[in-house]
């Protein structure tokens, strides 16, 4: 366990934003694996950049804001954007929220917020860019069209395949109170496993 710490601790303290890169603008491409967190302000989405992506020193994984995007980022898609680039900050308030803690625990080691630029594209679809978020993508709009403004809509999507965005604030608060939010921290578990059990049997058959 303390080789693990230590290891974790070193990777952590390399994916770390140098300070020399610290408020620079940087033209970067990468693929957007997760769904992004939509609300009346920007699109928050982790950018898992491509291999020499930028300049070096560069964490492989950023979190993206883009105030008034013009198009929603999906998972699976690749994208050539223009940061501007910041060190994770998180409150040091205790029983707050560690906004660092978190970036870093997801493998993120920099913020960045998407400047204006005529190069921000979406890039045409890269076959091996994040299969597996790709196809979470499709499911989520699938339900969607299936089951369309039910109430429990929102619930499912994120249970499910961890499309959480169609959960307001009361939602959360809701599920804080009765004790339900970890469904969502294993969100996209149990499609999973249904997928790998489908995936196992079609090796093992002859057929």
């Amino acid at each position: 366990a303390g080789v693990w710490v230590l290891a974790r601790g070193g990777w952590v303290m390399e994916q770390r934003l140098p300070e020399a890169l610290e408020g620079v603008d940087v033209l970067v491409t990468g693929a957007s694996c997760d769904f992004a967190r939509v609300d009346v302000r920007a699109a928050r989405f982790a950018l898992d950049l491509d291999a020499a992506s930028g300049p070096p020193g560069l964490p492989s994984r950023l979190y993206v804001s883009w105030f008034e995007p013009p198009a929603e980022p999906r998972p699976g898609e690749a994208w050539r954007l223009k940061l501007r680039l910041h060190a994770p900050r998180g409150t040091r308030n205790p029983g707050a929220f560690d906004f660092e803690e978190w970036l870093y625990g997801q493998g993120i080691g920099a913020t960045a917020y998407v400047r204006p630029s005529t190069l921000n594209a979406r890039l045409p679809e890269r076959v091996f860019d994040c299969p597996a978020g790709r196809w979470r993508g499709r499911i989520a709009e699938d339900l969607q069209n299936a089951l369309g403004e039910r109430r429990a809509t929102p619930y499912l999507l994120g249970m499910l395949v961890g499309a959480v965005r169609g959960l307001a604030p009361g939602d959360w608060e809701l599920m804080r109170r009765t004790g339900t939010t970890h469904l969502l921290a294993i969100s996209g578990m149990n499609i999973a496993l249904v997928r790998s059990e489908e995936h196992t049997s079609e090796l093992q058959s002859p057929y």
